[in-house]
């Protein structure tokens, strides 16, 4: 498991896993030792992760702004979440003025949910 500092493309923390261990087991020993990592300067806090973070136990660690072991205040987060058939048809559900752009570029993605 690899933690990345995604603007200066470096490495942060990382964990050597077996096999045999799924990918959604424990990620926020990593997650901590990341933040951990970031030299003084960094004031922003944000998390991307896969759907392997998405974890009840890192979820409520980033959530909590006044969590122990890392950055006080806000980590600004998004972890993908498998698509499974419940969350599928409440997304099917929502109108479309719930979605809207999230650039007015050729880069954006088509569109983004905002609640």
């Amino acid at each position: 498991m690899l933690a990345l500092w995604a603007e200066m493309n470096l490495v942060v923390a990382d964990e050597f896993r077996d096999g045999n261990v799924p990918a959604q087991q424990q990620p926020l020993p990593v997650a901590r030792r990341a933040f951990e990592a970031l030299p003084p300067s960094v004031t922003e806090y944000y998390f991307r992760g896969d759907a392997a973070c998405h974890e009840a136990e890192l979820i409520g660690w980033l959530r909590d702004e006044k969590r122990a072991a890392g950055p006080q205040g806000r980590i600004g987060f998004a972890v993908s979440v498998r698509m499974f058939p419940a969350l599928k048809k409440r997304i099917q559900r929502l109108p479309a003025s719930a979605w809207s752009p999230y650039r007015e570029d050729a880069e954006a993605p088509a569109s983004v949910l905002t609640f």
